[in-house]
């Protein structure tokens, strides 16, 4: 009997004995890593087992077995609960959990779907068909295995962390996922997720695919029925991800078939029928929010749409309706604020409507209330409906985790910011100046501010960039030690993109050191070294990660060496010089350069820590010879360290024409072969201020009385190397000797 079509008499039992057979799976994986892939397959292999949930339960685990990295469990099933049985069911740590299950969907599931849709070849089913039995004509896509198989992927795309991963591994089963004659209701759903990353979405962009959705966006009775409402809604998602990443022609069908404002007018039907409660709905809001991604969208790929998005569809204003109301669904937030800066950022709409959309949403100020503690509650109390958790207290943002709410605050956020970047090519820019007067009265940026303590990448780096654009006169000296707190306050550099985020901290910083007027004095006497001092931690740590691949280098990279060119502006201010060198800095010098050397690639992007007034010390850059931090002789580090000890010893400043520019390795090549004109010598100590004149004269002295040009040569010459080639000369001759005494 095929295993798929298992009959028990007593179903109550057999409940029982699927409890406890994953309990047993679960707890030999745990206690036996050798079984562990075997017993992988045969989840896979049961996944097809339909009866008393079998199948389910089995790719339930593979989930959990994907998303397990610390222990975890789930409470007593209710049919344990029945019998009186409490079969608690074990997750433990999977040490090679997440890769094992993927082994298994991929190898085991994913064939046996394609078996049962009938879309592998028939070669291909042997193996499998022999194992689960004979499997009649009817079998189809649409049999209870495949939806019983289908539900189960659907499951694991829906986790956020996995969803990349899964979509990698069933991507074979994409052909038979656009073959959706007589479709069940959850497949497209499916496929909704499976195109949301580009390279899937760019295969599925067919023009079939493309007028079937058309087809069924346009059929008003299956939009009306609440019941099919999510379907309607899957299959526009399908169509976002077509147009966003599909071809030309893609774009000009739904745009032909004027579906952005057939969608528009859903959207104003919703907005009539709910009469004002749309927030208070989780159908209706997803419904609004899935139709202005579409649109912003469409609108990304099409100009025309776009265009007539604004005149004569006149979709801003539907937007700025939705924006106006006193308490905003999250989704729905996220979705309005994006659309509306996507219709701004063309010229030819914002010269018409930037003004007109400014007036209509007071300025923007109001949406400055969603950020903090007056309407934070209602947006977190709003974004609990749509997962049906009961009511309950906002937590602080420290710990705040809330998926919806945390995007809701990167479109206000990104709104904020289109603002606040000032556009040279528009002349006397009203809308930007009375949306920045405003914002400024109502603190801006302490809001923007208090948001980085939430464990959001996204969200910090929106704000990072925020405050990158806003005027630099507008940030007050509390807001100035705000964001300097902002380094200390990092625990681990390597999460997620916190570096990116310091980063854009970092280059903050050297912004307001630059800052003309008050802004940069003020910044410089109060805030400067405490920066300084702060950077020198955030450097090292940085500089202690390895990294495994080249974006991993790069992004730490960028971080490194933000702080270094926000080290040469600090170098640059004599006020300045006394913080960078200090014992405690000092003593980070060497090891961070021997630090470069080890664990970056030959080609990477060079930190160069000593064109700083940390390097114009010589015995800072003495120490890169001596002892366990010495450099290798072959290193490109080393030609750097040499190249700025002849610098300081010559007088050469480091601001030769007054530019403020950090020299790469290739330019101290062409610098160094010029050497030994006196003439340029000369000329190039006239770019010493006094304090650097002063301080070249006595680095030489000290450079000369620490021994250094003996540190150099013996550093060169390898005297070491010298004494072993003349002890192993000597041996050799040695055993000469003796050879020639016995052949005699």
């Amino acid at each position: 009997m095929p295993c798929h079509e298992l009959l028990v008499t007593h179903p109550e039992e057999m409940q029982i004995t699927v409890s406890y057979i994953l309990e047993l799976i679960t707890a030999v994986m745990e206690r036996h890593d050798t079984a562990r892939g075997e017993l992988v397959e045969s989840l896979g292999f049961l996944s097809c087992v339909t009866s008393f949930d079998l199948g389910r339960r089995c790719l339930d685990l593979l989930r959990r077995m994907m998303l397990s990295s610390d222990q975890c469990s789930e409470p007593p099933t209710s049919e344990a609960k029945r019998d009186g049985r409490k079969l608690e069911l074990r997750y433990a740590m999977f040490l090679c959990g997440r890769e094992e299950a993927g082994h298994g969907l991929e190898r085991i599931v994913v064939p046996t779907v394609m078996d049962f849709g009938e879309v592998a070849p028939a070669s291909a089913c042997g193996v499998r068909r022999e194992a689960l039995g004979a499997i009649s004509h009817e079998d189809n896509i649409n049999s209870d295995v495949t939806k019983t198989i289908l539900l189960g992927l659907l499951d694991m795309v829906q986790e956020q962390q996995i969803r990349e991963e899964v979509c990698s591994l069933i991507q074979e089963l994409l052909p038979m996922m656009l073959s959706w004659k007589n479709i069940l209701l959850k497949m497209v759903k499916l496929l909704a997720y499976m195109t949301g990353p580009e390279e899937y979405a760019s295969k599925a962009a067919q023009q079939d695919l493309a007028g079937r959705c058309i087809t069924h966006l346009e059929n008003k009775a299956l939009f009306d029925n609440q019941r099919l409402r999510s379907m309607w809604m899957d299959v526009l998602r399908i169509s976002q991800n077509i147009v966003m990443h599909g071809s030309e022609e893609i774009v000009g069908m739904f745009y032909k078939a004027a579906i952005h404002s057939k969608v528009v007018a859903r959207l104003r039907q919703v907005l009539t029928s709910t009469k004002g409660r749309h927030n208070d709905l989780p159908l209706e809001a997803k419904t609004i929010a899935s139709i202005c991604h579409f649109a912003s969208a469409i609108m990304k790929r099409s100009t025309d749409a776009l265009h007539e998005c604004c005149d004569p569809i006149c979709l801003h204003d539907v937007l700025c309706q939705l924006l106006r109301f006193h308490v905003v669904d999250p989704i729905i937030m996220e979705a309005v604020t994006r659309s509306l800066r996507v219709m701004l950022e063309d010229p030819r709409v914002y010269k018409k409507q930037a003004i007109k959309v400014v007036e209509d949403l007071r300025k923007v100020t109001p949406l400055l209330q969603f950020l903090g503690q007056k309407k934070y509650p209602e947006l977190y109390k709003l974004a609990l409906k749509h997962d049906g958790s009961q009511s309950s207290d906002p937590p602080p943002f420290a710990e705040l985790e809330n998926d919806l709410v945390t995007s809701a605050m990167v479109g206000i956020v990104s709104l904020v910011e289109f603002f606040a970047a000032e556009d040279d090519s528009i002349e006397d820019d009203q809308a930007r100046q009375l949306v920045n007067d405003a914002m400024n009265v109502q603190g801006r940026e302490t809001i923007l501010l208090k948001l980085l303590v939430i464990p959001c990448d996204d969200l910090k780096l929106i704000v990072m960039r925020c405050l990158s654009k806003v005027p630099l006169s507008q940030i007050e000296p509390d807001e100035m030690g705000a964001i300097v707190k902002c380094l200390s306050d990092v625990k681990n550099i390597g999460e997620g993109r916190t570096e990116e985020m310091l980063a854009l901290v970092v280059r903050q910083l050297q912004r307001l050191l630059l800052a003309p007027g008050e802004t940069g004095q003020q910044f410089c006497e109060g805030f400067a070294e405490r920066a300084v001092v702060e950077c020198s931690e955030v450097l090292l740590a940085n500089s202690l990660r390895p990294t495994f691949n080249q974006s991993d280098e790069f992004e730490k990279l960028e971080l490194s060496s933000a702080i270094v060119s926000f080290y040469f502006c600090c170098s640059a201010i004599p006020a300045l010089r006394g913080c960078l060198r200090n014992p405690t800095i000092d003593a980070l010098f060497a090891k961070i350069i021997k630090l470069e050397e080890e664990l970056h690639s030959p080609l990477a992007l060079d930190v160069s820590l000593e064109q700083t007034w940390l390097g114009r010390s010589l015995e800072n850059l003495l120490q890169c010879f001596q002892g366990e931090r010495q450099l290798l002789r072959n290193k490109k580090v080393t030609i750097r360290i040499l190249a700025q000890m002849a610098n300081v010893v010559e007088g050469r400043s480091s601001y030769q024409g007054r530019v403020r520019k950090m020299r790469s390795l290739t330019e101290l090549a062409e610098e160094e072969a010029k050497m030994w004109d006196m003439s340029l010598v000369q000329k190039g100590q006239r770019f010493l201020d006094n304090q650097e004149w002063d301080d070249r004269c006595a680095q030489a002295q000290n450079f000369v009385s620490a021994g250094g040009p003996g540190w150099v040569q013996e550093f060169l010459l390898d005297l070491a190397a010298g004494e072993r080639e003349e002890y192993y000369l000597d041996q050799y001759g040695k055993a000469r000797r003796e050879g020639r005494g016995t052949s005699r």
